[in-house]
């Protein structure tokens, strides 16, 4: 198996956590809190998928993309 490029070494360390950023609270939270924690959750995936995106527009940009 041949080892990932940058690349995409790169957009599966920013793709990781958004994936993990909507995982479930393991400990019993109240309804408050788990809103908020919701909230704060929702927030850092936008966040992470803003960062995804730029970084894939600014490597189309330059041509870096390879399959």
């Amino acid at each position: 198996m041949e080892r990932l490029s940058f690349y995409h070494r790169s957009l599966a360390a920013l793709t990781l956590p958004a994936i993990s950023a909507l995982a479930p609270a393991s400990i019993p939270v109240s309804p408050a809190d788990q809103e908020t924690i919701t909230q704060q959750q929702w927030t850092a995936l936008r966040h992470n998928l803003v960062s995804i995106t730029d970084f894939v527009t600014l490597n189309l940009r330059k041509g870096k993309v390879r399959s």
